[in-house]
């Protein structure tokens, strides 16, 4: 609304004044799955929590953030309808560019197709020993 509204330079200043929030959510994050995983707690019901500690630790921008919230979603949690989902929204900004402007953003799609390429290659990650053996010294 701010860049809509051609207040751009405001637009600028949040953004930079929010980066401080958006590293701690971060940290608050990783600490969140390492104090959960100690108290033994799995609460997205994943099969493996060890694997899923991650997934917060990929989470680089705000649209990666819903992938547990989702999962705890009571119609779609724990079935493949959180990949869609997920999709529908990391591709709802480019799709919007499209419509509205008449083509994608660049930036904007790169960034969704970053995102959403990181899904698999961070449950790859932690599925790994190495991530296992990094995961056990984090949470002993």
């Amino acid at each position: 609304m701010l860049v809509a509204g051609h207040r751009v330079n405001t637009h600028r200043r949040l953004g930079l004044a929010l980066l401080p929030l958006a590293a701690a959510m971060i940290v608050v994050g990783v600490l969140t799955s390492i104090t959960g995983l100690r108290l033994g707690h799995n609460a997205v019901g994943a099969p493996d929590p060890v694997a899923f500690l991650a997934v917060p630790l990929g989470e680089m921008a705000t649209l990666s953030l819903l992938t547990a919230p989702l999962g705890r979603l009571p119609i779609v949690g724990g079935s493949p309808a959180v990949a869609l989902v997920y999709a529908a929204l990391v591709l709802a900004g480019p799709i919007y560019d499209r419509i509205a402007y008449g083509r994608f953003n660049r930036v904007y799609l790169a960034g969704a197709m970053a995102l959403w390429v990181s899904v698999p290659v961070r449950l790859a990650i932690g599925a790994t020993q190495v991530w296992h053996d990094f995961a056990a010294w984090l949470i002993s």
